[in-house]
Parts: structure tokens; C-alpha cells; sequence
């Protein structure tokens, strides 16, 4: 943990930042007071390339389950999509 003064903060942010996107956690102080602090996201943001085989696979489980719905109404002699339920649009795309 770095601790550092609210006038040092506002000089050195940007080397703050720095060190808080390897993890560390910062602690912001004026007068012997703790204003604030900087922590890392409690998550990682995915990247455009794990963000898009997200969504691939959610599209896929959709597919999957609208294929399922289509053998069962089938198997049944009903129409698919029942006239009563609205298709569903297509997720947009990335």
C-alpha cells in the first residue's frame, strides 16, 4: 500500500494510476486524514477478443434452445414460432 499526501496525489496521478492497475492500492491523505483511496476493479474487464466468445457462446445457447423449442413443437404437431409468441430479434452485434 502507498500512502501520499492530497497535493502529492495531484501531481504524481498519473504514476498512481500506474500503480494501482498492477494492484497496488493507494491511500489519499491530508492533514493525517484519510480522504480516499484508489483500488483495482474488483474484476477484470474482458478484452474484445473474450468479450465476443461471450457473446458467441450466449448466441449459441439461444440457438440451441430455440432449435430444442422447434423439435418439441414438432413432436406435437404445433407451428413454430407459435402464432401467440413473438419471434425474438437477434442480439446485436458486437
Amino acid at each position: 500500500m502507498t500512502a501520499v499526501t492530497l497535493a502529492d496525489a495531484c501531481l504524481r496521478l498519473p504514476e498512481l494510476i500506474g500503480l494501482v492497475a498492477k494492484g497496488e492500492h493507494v491511500v489519499i491523505m491530508q492533514n493525517g486524514v484519510v480522504l480516499a483511496g484508489l483500488t483495482p476493479p474488483p474484476f477484470q474487464i474482458p478484452t474484445p477478443e473474450e468479450e465476443a466468445t461471450r457473446r458467441r457462446a450466449a448466441q449459441d445457447a439461444v440457438d440451441g434452445l430455440r432449435e430444442e423449442i422447434r423439435r418439441w413443437h414438432e413432436e406435437e404437431g404445433l407451428p413454430y414460432p407459435s402464432p401467440e409468441v413473438p419471434a425474438q430479434p437477434e442480439m446485436p452485434a458486437a
